[in-house]
């Protein structure tokens, strides 16, 4: 194998496979974008806890009227009163509400009300209800504190409702009832922040039962909470987490894109050379006591060519008529020839080559196609043959001929080579002159007479006028005299177009022919269609190139 070979095998390789690499990394990323969002949304799906303490604390005094047998002014909680000398109680609400976390704001409202009540001790049930607000619904914030603290005095005037209880009873001669004062404080309260949405805590009462119409009274606290009880609240996290999902749908989709394209990828171009290495490795080993590998080249001088399609039709061959197969490799390592010569003058024949070799290894240049072109196919570069047939040596010698077309030249010849002749036909249509192509050669003419033949050397273009060179000797033209061909003797004047200038100067001397005969430039703005370069393999398969 070549050193030029050997580099190019590995350059296609590293290329490949730092292709694959960043392929790669883009679906590592992607899936890693997957389970980061993925967390975060089941993160924020989960809710949050905050622990807290709850408190109420009620206070009380009885303030006596005017006696003579108490020396205080007010008697403290807890004890029993005389109805007739209670003047009215003043009582201290307290609550506080003490959280884990600092995030909360807090805000709610609170109200204290009376509410008198007469029921009936025979059955329990109400006879009688009034509510009286002392303290309306007031709104409270506090904002950035563990801890929310509320305090409210309120003063109940005991003879009043008292009074009111008693002058109830007396009008409706009511004997068996109970009647009662509630003064009851009512909180609730929400905490809030960026994070976490408005979580209501709930609501909590706690109360100062009166009794009334009696003559002694015993004052009681009811709660509705706990006292220093610890809990937690459920908070849901206000942001939106659907962006995480949409965010890990998305990054999902893309990695089944990004997949699909590496396998896609991998695929198509794996290195054929290697799985054409395997394939001839594996063989060998499987059926090593069948094969014998020579190392010289085979004569196939005096035998017939037989193209067997599988290697196991070879084996069935062998069998047959009892004689060896032989294996040949090219220089290359990209062709496997198994062969089995009879005594008849029969030479059976089965190939394993690398498929698609030049597309695979990405022969672009156009400079390395025609290299490639020249090596394999053995092209003459000056050959004055229009018709260039030509010998294959990949181990079948003097036995399968080409003949290239003018449009086969064209596709195999050089980007500047096709840019002039693309340059040159624009212009021949501009006069709206009509181009004859044939199998080898394309004629400029006008009816039946013709102005120029556009032909190959090898892959050089050139050009062939209807002159006398004789009258261009001392022109700048450097016109070749080629009369003493037969093929060119209508025209002589040849010119080999190898670079713009001399381009230009095949559109001259054509302006000089039409301008004598007295055709006029039409000016027609015709479109030519770019010639691209082409394999060898493809022009075969479009017929371009004639296999013999």
């Amino acid at each position: 194998m070549s050193e030029k070979e050997k580099k190019r095998r590995l350059e296609y390789r590293k290329k490949r496979k730092r292709l694959l690499i960043i392929q790669s990394v883009i679906a590592v990323f992607l899936g890693l974008a997957i389970v980061a969002s993925s967390v975060v949304y089941f993160t924020f799906n989960a809710n949050s806890y905050v622990n807290y303490t709850e408190q109420s604390t009620i206070d009380y005094k009885v303030y006596l009227k005017p006696n003579n047998e108490y020396e205080d002014d007010y008697l403290g909680k807890d004890q029993s009163y005389i109805a007739s000398i209670v003047d009215y109680v003043n009582i201290d609400f307290g609550y506080r509400i003490l959280l884990d976390s600092e995030w909360a704001n807090y805000n709610g409202s609170y109200s204290v009300d009376a509410k008198l009540t007469i029921k009936d001790d025979t059955n329990k049930k109400v006879i009688y209800t009034h509510e009286y607000p002392l303290v309306n619904n007031t709104n409270f914030v506090s904002e950035g504190n563990k801890e929310l603290l509320l305090i409210e005095q309120i003063s109940v005037d005991y003879d009043q409702y008292n009074d009111f209880a008693t002058n109830f009873k007396n009008i409706y001669n009511l004997n068996n009832v109970s009647c009662y004062l509630d003064v009851t404080m009512r909180v609730t309260t929400a905490g809030e922040c960026a994070e976490i949405g408005d979580t209501d805590f709930g609501s909590c009462s706690f109360s100062l039962n009166i009794p009334l119409t009696k003559q002694t009274i015993e004052i009681n606290m009811l709660r509705s909470i706990p006292q220093g009880k610890r809990a937690s609240i459920t908070c849901e996290s206000c942001v939106n987490r659907n962006i995480f999902k949409y965010v890990a749908f998305g990054a999902a989709g893309l990695e089944i894109i990004v997949l699909f394209i590496i396998l896609v990828y991998a695929y198509s171009t794996r290195n054929h050379d290697i799985n054409y290495e395997i394939k001839i490795k594996r063989l060998v080993y499987a059926y090593r006591s069948y094969i014998q590998k020579i190392i010289n080249e085979f004569c196939y001088d005096g035998y017939q060519l037989v193209m067997v399609e599988t290697f196991n039709q070879m084996l069935d061959i062998r069998d047959t008529i009892n004689s060896p197969i032989l294996m040949s490799e090219n220089a290359d390592k990209t062709c496997t020839t198994f062969l089995i010569p009879t005594n008849n003058g029969i030479l059976y024949v089965h190939e394993i080559k690398v498929e698609d070799y030049d597309e695979i290894y990405g022969i672009n240049n156009q400079q390395e196609i025609v290299d490639a072109v020249i090596e394999k196919a053995s092209i003459p570069e000056d050959t004055d043959d229009l018709a260039v047939t030509e010998v294959e040596e990949d181990g079948f010698k003097n036995r399968v001929s080409y003949d290239y077309s003018f449009l086969a030249k064209l596709h195999l010849s050089n980007e500047y080579t096709r840019e002039f002749y693309q340059e040159i036909s624009s212009f021949v249509q501009s006069y709206g002159l009509k181009v004859n192509r044939s199998w080898n050669k394309e004629r400029i003419q006008i009816g039946k007479k013709t102005y120029a033949i556009l032909s190959f050397k090898g892959l050089k273009l050139v050009a062939s006028f209807a002159l006398n060179p004789a009258d261009y000797q001392d022109a700048k033209y450097k016109l070749v005299d080629v009369s003493e061909t037969k093929k060119f003797a209508q025209v002589p004047a040849q010119m080999k177009v190898t670079s713009a200038r001399k381009a230009n100067w095949v559109k001259e001397l054509l302006g000089i022919m039409l301008a004598q005969d007295g055709v006029e430039n039409m000016n027609l703005n015709v479109e030519v269609q770019k010639v691209r370069a082409k394999t060898k393999r493809k022009l075969i398969k479009e017929k371009l190139i004639k296999v013999k």
